[in-house]
């Protein structure tokens, strides 16, 4: 005798496998299109009216972080996972403050937040709430992190 039950669980285990392949398959959520480190060698960038063409930025703003604090923007996944930006790590820089440049390819993109270590391979110290990069050329986007 049959089990209705296991063959619809089945079916939809396999719908949900179908899915998640095409929706990974369409780099929604691949390392891949995360952002790089910007901008990058070859990049133009040009300054048209007061605003900056083809980037944008973002900026942490950490008052009172520890003075070896390292800060890293991560990317969320669908899943809920959270993943590192390669080249959007580093120092805190004067002001106890950091910047990333974000190429237009890359606005509206998200989402992202940033995390503070104490120091680099040390605890988190924050974590900012979650954001979409800007989403047009020479935008400020300022986040806040605190203990």
């Amino acid at each position: 005798m049959r089990r209705p039950t296991a063959m619809g669980a089945g079916a939809a285990l396999a719908g949900l496998c179908l899915w998640a392949s095409l929706w990974l398959s369409s780099g929604t959520a691949a390392a891949a299109d995360a952002p790089e480190r910007t901008p990058v060698a070859g990049t133009q960038v040009v300054q048209v009216g007061g605003a900056i063409s083809g980037v944008a930025a973002i900026e942490l703003q950490a008052p009172g972080a520890p003075a070896s604090a390292w800060t890293v923007v991560q990317w969320g996944d669908p899943l809920g996972g959270w993943h590192d930006v390669e080249g959007w790590r580093g120092d805190l820089d004067e002001g106890q403050q950091k910047v990333w440049w974000v190429l237009s390819k890359d606005y509206n993109t998200g989402p992202f937040r940033w995390v503070v270590y104490a120091k680099r391979d040390g605890p988190v110290w924050s974590i900012s709430p979650a954001f979409t990069l800007p989403g047009r050329d020479g935008q400020w986007l300022r986040v806040a992190a605190a203990p």
